[in-house]
Order: structure tokens, then sequence, then C-alpha cells
């Protein structure tokens, strides 16, 4: 008997294979008349039952050699040609069944190809699942980027196909049902998709901005005279309006009384019976007026991320991970309204030969599944860089969610085929580096008993190239990884770059980008500046901070928020109460596609800086779930305690309100030295609400 697909003579001594071997020697001999080239053929040897009892599958090379056997058969179904092209993931199994019991015909049925004809709404009868298209972006398609032939690779495509459960085909275990190869293969593997061109994270296609932004950007004046009844009716019937320092007299001073709880809980007068009146909260009655010179300015870039193709990364110097960190979820697990072009995978062999045919699109980084690859700095200056993997997205069948979270084993690849082997290609011929460099990921995790290690490297691009080289010299193996593209990404900077104001400056000063510069040395300005090379988004942050001997809270009233909002070129924003409060709190909103254009910026936040009192980014759950509320656990009861000894250390401390524009990088450093004169000119006109 011959054995199929064998990819090296070493594999013949996995038992992974025996029970395939065993049974599929007509399958075997399809393969060889159509993947002649991918087989090296070699007999059966009797002591591959053996092999298994000395602990050969702990062999990292020997699930390698597994995983790329199944990557060629997972192949094999997106060639329109083959007899298997779009048969279900359990054909394998099918066929092992039918050989079991006799069933000659079985395979050469499969020759008149019943189920590569099928169109799309039968084959979905047959147990797939229609793909449900989310809308994208608004860009125009004359204005996307021309394809790129030579940028990618178009070829090597599996074909586009309905998203199937996690399949168990008999070449994923042995004999014994030892499972040798993860189920996660099945799914993260290369689905086809591929970038399109050189500037695929060019996703705003003009190259200059034709309006500044400090002349698009403009605050809504709100009316001084009317804000005492603004925007509430005038009392009336069982109603009483009442300032938020009346609701606390009329609750009381006794903590958890039938009277206080009356107040607060129910919104009733403490007495009165039946008749007692309804309480309507009017924080307007709460305005203090004050002068504009009482209100402090300040301005800071607050976060940074660049997106960039593997051939264009360069960095001053960069920690990269030798090791997977033990993360829980992705980075980017929400729409940050950054986006990059990606070409969908081909739908038929016309598309899959014509790659100029196939469907390009906009994704969100959130909807690409990524990895940490390093960081550069450290607190407040640390950068963090991200590896993106386009040729595994895909969705769970019946989910309409993108799965980004990449599973652990299929990490351990990266690092230890990809990272690991780069790293040691590079400095491992230079004397004094070769003793400091793990030999395999397995090597790192007897010294670091799984915690994340780091290299430091001032040569990235040479560890890029080599990345690059590694993929696709082993592609049966790491094709998934094909395609990757970096993100450097950096959040909380505010306060470094708060700091970047020359020392001669007066109050309220914006601070300069070359004291910016010089707070994160290890970053290559220069050439994320150059629209060439990559796409660098900055967050310019402007707070407003009330400067008085008493504390002092403010809050963006949001009928004249949202006027700004739409002026700017807004979508639909997403708005965020204060608390409980109706008309006060914050929004976040993307542009439109014609103000991205204009202006270059993609996205606002506006909000309340008093929500840093209890902010803890980072996690799911600011009190508790849901269950231990209603349940009234001991940890609902805790989390109420500590939550009451934040507010009560709050009572002594100011909290302004805070505005956050997202952009490219030059846009938004030519409207950083106006700044503040900006504020300041339109502040002029009213007296702001502290």
């Amino acid at each position: 008997m011959v054995a199929p697909l064998f990819p090296c003579s070493a594999l013949m001594r996995n038992k992974v294979f025996f029970l395939v071997l065993e049974r599929c020697k007509e399958y075997s001999e399809h393969w060889q008349q159509h993947h002649i080239q991918h087989q090296i053929w070699k007999p059966l040897d009797d002591s591959i039952a053996q092999d298994v009892q000395i602990g050969l599958l702990n062999f990292a090379w020997v699930t390698h050699a597994a995983i790329r056997h199944t990557r060629i058969l997972q192949s094999c179904k997106s060639c329109e040609s083959h007899s298997l092209t779009d048969a279900p993931y359990t054909m394998v199994a099918e066929i092992v069944d039918a050989m079991d019991h006799g069933d000659s015909d079985s395979l050469s049925s499969l020759d008149e190809g019943p189920i590569k004809n099928l169109p799309m709404n039968a084959r979905q009868e047959q147990g797939g699942a229609p793909i449900t298209i989310v809308p994208e972006p608004d860009v125009p398609d004359s204005e996307i980027q021309d394809f790129d032939p030579n940028f990618d690779d178009y070829s090597s495509a599996p074909l586009q196909e309905e998203p199937q459960d996690e399949p168990i085909g008999t070449y994923t275990f042995t004999c014994s049902g030892v499972p040798v190869v993860h189920a996660a293969w099945s799914q993260w593997r290369d689905h086809g998709w591929r970038l399109p061109h050189c500037l695929f994270y060019r996703t705003i296609p003009s190259l200059g901005a034709t309006k500044d932004l400090d002349a698009a950007l403009e605050f809504s004046v709100p009316d001084v005279q009317n804000s005492g009844s603004w925007p509430y009716t005038s009392s009336h019937g069982n109603h009483i309006q009442v300032s938020a320092s009346q609701l606390l007299d009329e609750a009381g001073r006794s903590d958890g009384s039938i009277e206080s709880k009356r107040v607060i809980v129910t919104g009733c007068e403490r007495s009165g019976g039946e008749n007692a009146k309804r309480l309507l909260l009017n924080m307007e009655k709460d305005r203090i007026k004050s002068d504009l010179l009482d209100v402090g300015v300040s301005v800071d870039i607050d976060s940074l991320i660049w997106v960039t193709s593997a051939i264009n990364f360069r960095v001053q110097s960069l920690n990269i991970y030798l090791s997977p960190p033990l993360d829980t979820k992705v980075a980017f697990s929400v729409n940050n309204f950054v986006y990059v072009n990606v070409m969908e995978a081909p739908m038929n062999e016309d598309q899959l030969h014509f790659p100029p045919h196939r469907s390009q699109k906009n994704l969100s980084l959130s909807r690409i599944p990524h990895i940490p690859l390093g960081f550069c700095g450290h607190g407040e200056r640390r950068i963090n860089f991200y590896v993106f993997f386009p040729r595994m997205i895909h969705r769970r069948k019946g989910s309409s969610r993108y799965a980004t979270f990449i599973p652990q084993v299929v990490k351990d690849l990266w690092y230890d085929k990809v990272i690991i082997s780069a790293c040691n290609s590079v400095f491992g011929a230079i004397p004094g580096y070769s003793e400091y460099l793990p030999a395999s990921l397995q090597h790192i995790r007897h010294l670091s008993d799984y915690k994340a290690k780091s290299f430091l490297v001032n040569s990235s691009a040479k560890v890029v190239t080599e990345m690059q080289a590694l993929i696709q010299q082993d592609a049966d193996l790491l094709a998934c990884f094909g395609s990757f593209f970096i993100v450097a990404d950096g959040r909380g900077m505010k306060i470094a770059t708060k700091q970047c104001i020359p020392p001669d400056s007066r109050e309220n000063q914006p601070p300069t980008f070359d004291l910016i510069k010089a707070q994160f040395p290890d970053l290559d300005w220069e050439r994320m500046l150059d629209r060439t090379f990559g796409e660098l988004f900055l967050d310019v942050g402007i707070s407003y901070h009330a400067q008085s001997s008493v504390p002092l809270t403010g809050l963006w009233r949001l009928p004249h928020l949202k006027a700004s909002f739409n002026h700017l070129g807004s979508k639909a924003p997403t708005v965020h109460h204060f608390g409980t409060l109706a008309h006060y709190g914050g929004l976040k909103s993307e542009m439109k596609a014609s103000c991205k254009v204009e202006t270059h910026v993609v996205s606002r936040l506006s909000y309340c800086l008093a929500f840093e009192t209890v902010r803890a980014p980072g996690t799911d759950e600011y009190l508790c779930s849901d269950k231990e509320i209603i349940e009234r656990s001991a940890r609902f009861k805790s989390a109420c305690s500590k939550w009451m000894n934040l507010f009560s250390s709050g009572e002594s401390r100011p909290y302004g309100v805070r505005d956050e524009i997202r952009g490219l990088g030059p846009s938004i450093l030519r409207f950083l030295p106006k700044a503040v004169e900006k504020v300041t000119l339109i502040s002029s006109n009213f007296q702001p609400k502290t």
C-alpha cells in the first residue's frame, strides 16, 4: 500500500495517518493523479503501530507534519477541477465508512461530481448557512486603490466556503482515538482573504485634507438666558422640579432609612402619603455661572494607531515577544473606526485565476484576527505592536460575529516556527547572541513557566523580512499566517504628552510635536507620517477644567453636543448617559465618508471626566454581573461598598469634561497648535456650564 500526501519521509513514523493509510488506497490514487507535485511516496512500515508507544506524539514535528497533511487535504477541496471540491467536511469519513461496508462504487461515483455542480442555494440546503453581509464604510468604488498583482500570493487562495462546524476528520486521530491535530486547525486556516495592494491601509483616498479641522469643528453656544428651564417644562400637576442639592436635602442624612429610599429610589417627597409629589431632577438649577478665566483648557495627544505593511515596518527598537502573552481577549475587541482594504476569497475558478474580479471591502481592525508582536517604551510611553492575519478572517457557522481570538495552539505555532526561527536566523550566527536565543517555544516554557519572554531587536526590518521568508518556505504549514500586517497601538498617552510644553510657555498652551517625539524616541515619526509607508491616526484631546476653590463637576449638555457633532459631519452618535441623567453625558460617533475626505477626521468622542472616578480599563464588569445583583450576593454588596468609598473620595475633587478627535496624523498635528486658541475664541461668547 502507498501512503497519501506525505510531505517528508519522517512523517511515515507518525501513527496519525495509520487509519487513513489502511482504508483509503483508492483515495490516495486519486490524489496521486491530481497533486503529484506535493507527494513523496513511501511504503508503509510495519513498525508504525509501535511508534506511538514511545511518546512520538509528544514531539512538535509530528504535530506540524500532521497539520501539513491536513492543510493539503483542505486545499484539495478548494479546487473546482477536483471531484471533492464542495464536499462536506464529513466526506472523508463517509468514504471510509463506505469502504468498510464494501461499497466499491462510493469513490467512483464521486467522479461524476454530484456535489460540485450544486448551485450555492442548493449547497446551503445540504447543511451550509448563508453569509450575512455587514455594511462597511461607504467609500465610493471609484476611489478604491488599483489592484496590484505582485503584492500578495493570490493564486494560492482557496475558494470561498460556507461557514462550517469544526469537523472531525479521520486524519486527525490515531487508530487509538488520540487527537493529534487540534480541532482549531479546521477553522484557523487560510480562508482565501488577501491584501489587494500595497496601500491597503489607505481607506481615506484623498492625499490631503481640503478643509482645516479648526474651521470644521464648532461648539454649539447654549442659550444662557433660558437655561434655567431648559430642557424641562415648567412644574405642573403632581410634579415639582428640584436641583441635585435639593434632592439630597429631601432624602436626608440617614443612610438606608425608608424616607431616603422613598426619595432616591421612587422619586417622591418624603412625606405627603398618597398626595406626595413626584420629584423632577433639574440639573440646570445646580448650574454655577463662572467667568471664562475660571475654566482652564488642556490639550494632549491621547493615543496613536499606525497601520503598516510588513515590508514597510520600521521602529528604532522593538522588544519582540518570543512566547505568547496569556491574554484572555483580543486587544482590538471593539470597532475603533480604523479600517483596512481586504480582498475576499475567490468564489469560483474565474476569480481564482483573475484576482481583479474578486470583491474588495473595508474591514475594521476589530474583525481581523491578531496577536501581540512586541512593544517599546514603558508606562504612559509604552507602544504595543500587533500582527494581524487577514487570511484567517472567518465567522463561525450560525454566528454573525467575526472570530478574532486566536486559539493557543495556533499562537504556539506562530511563535515557535516564525518568531523564534526568524530571530535565530538573524542573530544566531552573530557571536554573543546564540547562547541567549531559545531553540524552541518548549525551551522557553521550561525556563519561564509560560511567562511571556521578550527579546530586544534594533533591526526590526530584518526580523520581519525573515518572518515573511519562513512563511513562504513552509506554506503547507504556515500559509494561514501569510499576508500579515502590523499595527502600532499607543493608549493612555495623555499624561506624557500634556507635559510636552516648553518651560517658558504660559498656561493653557498645547504641547509641541518636537517634544512629543522626544518623549517617544523608539518610534520613527517621519516614516509614520509618510502615507506611502502606512496610515497614522492620532487622537487630540481637549479637556475643560474648573479652576475654583470649591470642587465643581462639569457635564456635557447632550442636545448642544449633538449639534456640534452634526456640524462636524458625524454619523448618528452613540449616547452614553451620565448615570441616569437624561440630558447629560457623552457621545461617540464615526464620521461620514465626506467628512473623512474633507477633514481627515474619522471619529469623535466626548465624555464627562467624572467617569474617571470608577473607570477601570480592561475590566469587563464595573460593578458585578447581573446575576449577582439579582441574588444580592456577597460580591455585589462588597462592590457597592467600594463604589460608595470611591464616590465619597470624589466629593473633594474637581472634574471637567473632555473631547477627543481621531484623525490622520498630519491633519491632527496641523490643528494641535491652534487647539487652545480655537476653543477660547468660540467659548468667549458664553459662560461655560460647570
